[in-house]
């Protein structure tokens, strides 16, 4: 417990206060436990159905039970090993709630990955464990940089790590006030990942600008919007030109603070599918780039990636901030119910393959299909 070596997948915690003080081992170090000794190929798709179960940490031991019945399967080796680490760090700080997984995990130069977990917390009660501790940040650091042993570096990365881990975690909970808003599509593409443009200090939305305190758009706003008419227009009522006029003159706003040229805004236009609601109490109209500029290929250059005001983030990573930021509630229950669906469908993978007899194999199957049934129903919410 709490011991790191050169090479592996590790969970770490990061329990932090106002105070600047964060909980540590008595030897200096964050909370981590060992994951796998292993560099597993489906990492980064375990990553991603941890932060589902991360929405959800209560139900880690259920979980963690139902896993067990197939962690034989290849497939289910990483994911039963994940709720392992979480549950003995459960046990070790003596809380169910670790917090929120940080967007990424630290790799380091020595092979070894560090899931982290961030919280804030309010009281710093009695560690549960005579090997934890509070324990000032600049402590940690101090001794982290003094420490030359070469499985240290993983642990070096982590500690230095810590101020902008607290950082993005309490920026991902900051919310906007009640209001209609003009938001930025700008995407990043690779092989096998799409990432979105977010602002460093808001990464639950999109770059964007307030266009005014009232977050519902009339009938007439609409339909003005997807008219294609211009401003001028006769046609038009009082209300809507002013409407159109407040959008044309925040898009520009908003096109000039994220650096886009007076030839590239000309060519811009608005998604006028419908309005993305995030909340009862705050609402997004979207401006998209024109179609050869609103993706970008990995390593082409673009004003919004050299603006340190900004980072990437992952499409589904993004997703799921921004439902944690504005409907909490909806998105742990959802998550819940996805991640028992996930584990039902190892766990129907693994009777498939251990059927033999012709009924073994039916009810195997129905089962199954069954589970896919959900599975895709879920991609649709």
């Amino acid at each position: 417990m709490f011991a790191f070596t050169c090479r592996g997948v590790y969970f770490a915690l990061l329990f932090y206060s106002a105070e600047g003080i964060v909980l540590s081992t008595v030897d200096d170090q964050l909370p981590i436990v060992e994951v796998d000794d292993g560099y597993p190929s489906s990492l980064m798709a375990d990553f991603q159905w941890l932060l589902k179960v991360g929405c959800t940490w209560e139900d880690i031991q259920l979980l963690q039970k139902e896993s067990s019945k197939a962690s034989s399967s290849s497939s289910a080796h990483l994911r039963h090993k994940l709720m392992a680490a979480v549950d003995a760090m459960q046990s070790a700080v003596g809380l169910k709630d670790l917090g929120q997984l940080h967007y990424e995990p630290i790799r380091d130069t020595q092979n070894s990955v560090v899931i982290v977990t961030v919280s804030c917390v309010t009281e710093c009660h009695s560690c549960p464990s005579v090997s934890l501790r509070w324990a000032k940040i600049g402590k940690l650091t101090k001794k982290q940089l003094a420490n030359s042993e070469e499985s240290s570096v993983g642990m070096k990365q982590v500690v230095a790590a810590i101020p902008q881990l607290i950082a993005f975690n309490q920026n991902r909970q900051c919310n906007l006030s009640r209001g209609l808003y003009l938001g930025y599509l700008k995407l990043e593409a690779s092989v096998d990942l799409l990432q979105v443009v977010v602002p460093l200090d808001m990464p639950s939305v999109l770059p964007h600008v307030k266009l005014r305190d009232n977050p519902n758009v009339s009938k007439e706003e609409w339909l003005c919007l997807k008219s294609d008419e211009k401003q001028t227009d006769s046609k038009l009522s009082l209300a809507c030109v002013e409407f159109v006029q407040l959008l044309y003159s925040k898009a520009k706003e908003l096109t000039t603070k994220l650096g886009v040229s007076d030839d590239d805004i000309e060519k811009h236009h608005v998604y006028n599918a419908e309005v993305v609601e995030l909340s009862p109490a705050v609402a997004f109209i979207l401006l998209l780039p024109s179609s050869d500029k609103i993706c970008t290929v990995l390593g082409q250059s673009s004003p919004m990636k050299q603006d340190t005001s900004f980072t990437m983030l992952p499409l589904p990573l993004f997703e799921m901030i921004q439902w944690q930021t504005y409907q909490s509630e909806l998105i742990r229950l959802y998550c819940r119910a996805s991640a028992t669906l996930d584990i039902d469908q190892l766990l129907v993978q693994h009777c498939m393959r251990e059927a033999f007899s012709e009924d073994e194999i039916k009810t195997a199957r129905a089962r199954q299909e069954h589970i896919s049934f959900y599975l895709k129903e879920s991609l649709h919410v």
